[in-house]
C-alpha cells in the first residue's frame, strides 16, 4: 500500500531526527529544517556525479545535516536525505572532505591541474517509499558506518567522524529524546548491555583513562566473549585509532574485576589471532593491502599477541594439559600462539608508510594528530623509512610459559591436525557482481572461503624450525625427523583446487585472488559463515 506524501515526509523526519545519533568528542552538527531545492543531480552507474560534471538538475525536498566549522558550516551536508517527489525516490547522500584534483585556466589557452580540498558527495543508496522510515534509517546507518564489514572502496568505509569516535547512527528508538547522545555514558544509559556496533561505538568514544569506569558500568551485564569476537569481525581499523587499545584494555579490566572469566578472555584473543593469521596469510602485506601501505591488521596482531602472551605468563595452566578433557582446548590455544608468533616474526622489519593508509583514505582530510602520508610512500616501497615492529623483536617478548607453550605446539603437530593451520587462509569473493559495469559500486553479498596451501605450510614449518633454533628449544632428533617427514609429504587435504576456480571477467574481489598467493591452494569450505565456526 502506497503512503501519502505527508506520511512519507513524517517517516523521513523521524529517521533523521537528532535523537537517533551520537555526536561527541568535539564534533558539532546542525540539523536544518526540510527545504525545497533544485540542485545539479545525475546518477551514473550507481554514483552521483560531481556538480561540475553534469548539466542536469533535479528538485528535491531535502533534510540536511551540516558540520559546524568555526562560525559557519560545511559547504556540503555531511548527511542528506533527498526526496524526489516527481520520481518517487528517496536518496541518502553523504559528503566527505577530501583532497581532489581540479582543472584551472592557466592562461594562454592552457588548462592545468592542481590539488585542492572540497567536500565530495557519495550516494549511499535509494530508499523504498513503501517503508521510508526503516529504509532511510538503514541507509543512514550505512552512511555513517560504511556499507560493508570489509571496506574495499570509499563507499564501504565509515565516515572519518565515526572512526574517530565522534559520530554514530544508533537507530530509530528515540526514548522521548530531542537531542543527540553526547557521550558514551549517555549511550550506555539507553543500551545497558551494548553489543556489536553499539559496543564498537562506545569503545571508539571512550578515552583511555575512562576504561576503568566503563568496565565498572558494564560489570553487572558485560558483553560476552562471542559479542567481542563478532565486533572484531565487523570492525574497520583504518584510520588506526585508540579503538584496539580500548577494546583490549576493556577485556583486561572486565577480567580483573571478575566480570569475565580468564578462559573467556583467552578465547576472544585466541579466535582473533587465528582469524588474523588466516586473513594475513591470504592477503599478505607484500602482494595485497596496497603492497603493505595499509597495515592496521598487523598492528592489531601485535596488540592482541602482547595481551595473549601476558595471559600465558599469568595463567600458564590455560596452555598446559592438566586434565585429559582440557587437551583439545589447550592445543587450540597453543596453535593460535604458534601461528601468531610466526606471522609477527615474518613481518618484522617490513618497510611500511609512516601510518597505515590506502590511496582512498589518504585522500580524506583528517584532523590532527592524523597526518597525511606522502603519496610516494603508498606506491613506492623504497620511499618508506619506517619498519614494522622496529626495535621490538619477537624473542624478547616470549616469557618462560610462552616458550613452553610454543615448544609444545610444535610437538602437537605429530599427534593432532593442528599442522593444517600452518597453511590456512581466508579468501573473499563477490561472484554475484561480475556482470556489473566497471566502476559501478558492488554491494552484492560478500562470501568468504577457507583454503589450505601445502606450499605455505612447508614455508611456515621452515620458519618455525628457524625460530625454535633461535630460541634454543630442545626438540629431540626423532621428533624432528618425524616432523620433517610430515611436511615433506604431500599434505593432501580434500577440496576444490584453485585451478578449477574461474577468473573474473574484470578486476574485482574474487576467490581467484588465491592464485596470486600460492598456486596450490585448495578450497575447503566455501561458506560465508565459517568464520563464526572457528573452534
Amino acid at each position: 500500500m502506497s503512503l501519502l506524501p505527508d506520511e512519507i515526509r513524517e517517516a523521513i523526519a523521524d529517521a533523521i531526527h537528532p535523537s537517533n545519533f551520537y555526536v561527541g568528542n568535539g564534533l558539532e552538527l546542525v540539523w536544518r529544517p526540510p527545504t525545497e531545492a533544485t540542485i545539479p543531480w545525475e546518477i551514473f552507474r550507481g554514483r552521483v556525479l560531481d556538480p561540475a560534471h553534469t548539466r542536469q538538475t533535479r528538485r528535491f525536498l531535502e533534510w540536511n545535516i551540516y558540520q559546524k566549522e568555526g562560525d559557519g558550516f560545511s559547504a556540503e551536508p555531511i548527511l542528506s536525505v533527498k526526496w524526489d517527489r516527481d520520481g518517487g525516490e528517496v536518496h541518502v547522500v553523504r559528503a566527505i572532505f577530501s583532497y581532489v584534483w581540479e582543472g584551472y585556466d592557466a592562461g594562454d589557452n592552457v588548462i592545468e591541474s592542481r590539488e585542492t580540498t572540497k567536500w565530495v558527495r557519495e550516494l549511499v543508496g535509494t530508499a523504498s517509499v513503501a517503508d521510508p522510515a526503516l529504509s532511510v534509517a538503514k541507509l543512514l546507518g550505512s552512511a555513517v558506518r560504511g556499507t560493508s564489514r570489509l571496506p574495499l572502496t570509499s563507499l564501504e568505509a565509515p565516515l572519518p567522524a565515526f572512526s574517530l569516535g565522534q559520530l554514530d547512527y544508533l537507530g530509530l528508538a528515540r526514548a522521548n529524546r530531542s537531542e543527540p547522545y553526547r557521550s558514551w555514558r549517555e549511550i550506555l544509559e539507553a543500551h545497558a548491555t551494548p553489543a556489536g556496533r553499539i559496543l564498537e561505538t562506545v569503545l571508539r568514544a571512550v578515552a583511555r583513562q575512562e576504561i576503568g569506569e566503563l568496565a565498572e558500568r558494564l560489570s553487572s551485564a558485560p558483553p560476552t566473549a562471542a559479542e567481542f569476537v563478532d565486533m572484531f569481525l565487523n570492525v574497520s581499523l583504518s584510520p588506526y585509532t585508540s579503538f584496539v587499545a580500548n577494546a583490549i584494555g576493556l577485556l583486561r579490566e572486565l577480567t580483573r574485576r571478575g566480570s569475565m572469566s580468564v578462559d573467556a578472555h583467552c578465547g576472544v584473543l585466541r579466535k582473533l589471532l587465528r582469524l588474523l593469521n588466516r586473513h594475513l596469510t591470504a592477503y599478505d602485506l607484500i602482494t595485497f593491502h596496497h603492497r603493505g601501505a595499509n597495515y592496521p591488521d598487523a598492528l592489531l596482531l601485535d596488540a592482541a599477541l602482547n595481551a595473549y602472551l601476558d595471559l600465558a605468563e599469568r595463567h600458564s595452566e590455560l596452555f598446559e594439559e592438566a586434565a585429559k578433557e582440557n587437551g583439545a582446548d589447550c592445543r587450540q590455544r597453543r596453535t593460535a600462539l604458534r601461528q601468531a608468533c610466526l606471522l609477527r616474526r615474518y613481518y618484522e622489519g617490513l618497510l611500511v608508510p609512516d601510518a597505515p593508509t590506502s590511496p582512498g583514505e589518504n585522500a580524506r582530510v583528517l584532523p590532527p594528530p592524523h597526518v597525511r602520508v606522502p603519496e610516494e610512500q603508498l606506491s613506492n616501497v623504497l620511499k618508506r623509512t619506517k619498519r614494522l615492529y622496529a626495535g621490538d623483536p619477537l624473542p624478547t617478548k616470549l616469557g618462560p610459559a610462552a616458550r613452553r607453550a610454543l615448544r609444545q605446539s610444535i610437538l602437537d603437530m605429530l599427534t593432532s591436525a593442528s599442522w593444517k593451520e600452518m597453511g590456512m587462509a581466508i579468501f573473499i569473493d563477490r561472484p554475484l557482481g561480475w556482470d556489473l559495469p566497471p566502476g559501478e559500486p558492488d554491494q552484492t553479498p560478500l562470501f568468504s572461503h577457507v583454503a589450505f596451501s601445502p606450499a605455505i605450510a612447508r614455508r611456515r614449518y621452515k620458519e618455525l624450525m628457524t625460530l625454535a633454533a633461535e630460541l634454543k628449544m630442545d626438540i629431540d632428533p626423532a621428533t624432528r625427523r618425524s616432523l620433517d617427514q610430515l611436511f615433506a609429504g604431500d599434505l593432501c587435504v580434500p577440496g576444490l583446487t584453485i585451478e578449477e576456480v574461474a577468473d573474473p571477467p574484470k578486476p574485482c574481489v574474487s576467490l581467484a585472488d588465491a592464485k596470486n598467493v600460492s598456486a596450490d591452494f585448495v578450497v575447503l569450505d566455501p561458506t560465508k559463515g565459517f568464520i563464526r565456526r572457528i573452534p
